[in-house]
């Protein structure tokens, strides 16, 4: 892959009839057609990709990868999220996207589908950033490629709450709850339900990394295109990044002023509210490489990761998908020891 970076565009190998190229599109573990290599291409010559590193998570629907950020990233380690356009199930992908007023007109084509929805998670994400959620700061995306702040350090990546040991998270468990709880609120505050929460999708950030004050004094980014802690805007940074195509270009951030536009009833489906949560359940990740220890725990911050099908609250189903959440984490918490309530949880959230 590195060798058709430096040749330029890359391309299939020679030799390599386009009929046999299924082999690019999915063999193992990794995906890499043309659109994606392309798409890699682009994101280290414009700077924000400097170097690709392994996988650190691999589903049904797309693979994670650990990168070293460019100059025009502002981070030194990113993580790309990949879509499989080929494996993805686009149908239960479409049916979060339908009727909301940020993706109007979309084509229902498998590859259309993908598209927009790395672009919901890259708005999702954005929304929550700036509302003072704890979540990787997006940087941005191209058709089927993501690219945001990588939780961890050196390539490794941050466990998620389900992986670590239970009897080193019970010291922590009430104040990691809490966390999450003031995380949940802040996205309901920022006009958005996460509506697959677990403890699946939540890392656990461990001290040395930003540290949750840091991240709660964050605000909305100002006119000057930083926001009050100097960071670089997202917005801007994505600007600077769309001088050769339509794939960066965005209207001018059309879901900031959604709140009062209704979702359409007429176009939107029915999203399934099954008990069971819609986690992909083939996700596979790499062993901890962290040496976790009771020390590390004390310091350690819950990010929110998976925000592919979050729902604005005008969604019709928006509170289902809130209570859905919050039953989750008090259900995961409550077998830790504590003893939480569903209902105080969501009385304190919708009080916000």
């Amino acid at each position: 892959m590195e060798e058709w970076f430096d040749e330029g565009v890359p391309h299939s190998p020679k030799g390599k009839k386009r009929k046999k190229d299924y082999k690019l599109m999915k063999v193992e573990q990794y995906v890499f057609d043309d659109t994606t290599l392309r798409v890699l291409y682009k994101l280290r010559r414009r700077g924000v990709l400097k170097g690709l590193g392994g996988p650190v998570s691999a589903g049904k629907e797309s693979i994670v990868f650990h990168a070293i950020g460019g100059s025009a990233s502002g981070c030194d380690e990113i993580a790309l999220k990949m879509y499989k356009v080929s494996t993805s199930n686009f149908n239960a992908m479409l049916e979060y996207i339908i009727g909301d007023p940020r993706f109007d007109n979309i084509k229902k084509d498998r590859r259309s589908v993908v598209f927009t929805w790395a672009r919901k998670e890259f708005k999702n994400l954005k929304r929550a950033y700036n509302a003072g959620v704890s979540v990787p700061r997006p940087v941005a995306y191209d058709k089927n490629v993501l690219v945001m702040e990588f939780i961890g350090e050196n390539g490794v990546a941050a466990p998620r709450l389900k992986d670590v040991p239970e009897d080193m998270l019970r010291e922590e468990a009430e104040r990691i709850f809490e966390r999450i709880i003031q995380n949940v609120r802040r996205l309901y505050e920022g006009n958005l339900v996460h509506a697959d929460l677990s403890e699946f999708n939540i890392l656990l950030k461990f001290a040395g990394e930003r540290s949750y004050e840091e991240h709660k004094s964050t605000k909305k980014v100002n006119g000057n295109g930083n926001d009050e802690n100097g960071r670089k805007n997202v917005k801007t940074e994505r600007v600077e990044m769309k001088q050769d195509g339509p794939e960066y270009q965005d209207e001018e951030d059309q879901d900031e002023d959604v709140e009062d536009v209704a979702y359409n009833e007429e176009e939107l489906c029915e999203v399934c509210a099954d008990e069971e949560d819609g986690r992909d359940e083939e996700d596979e990740r790499g062993e901890a490489g962290f040496e976790m220890s009771e020390d590390m725990l004390r310091d350690a911050e819950p990010v929110f990761i998976d925000f592919g099908q979050a729902l604005l609250l005008a969604h019709p189903r928006a509170m289902d998908f809130l209570l859905r959440d919050i039953k989750n984490i008090t259900s995961f918490f409550n077998k830790l020891g504590l003893d939480v309530h569903y209902e105080d949880v969501y009385e304190r959230i919708m009080s916000a």
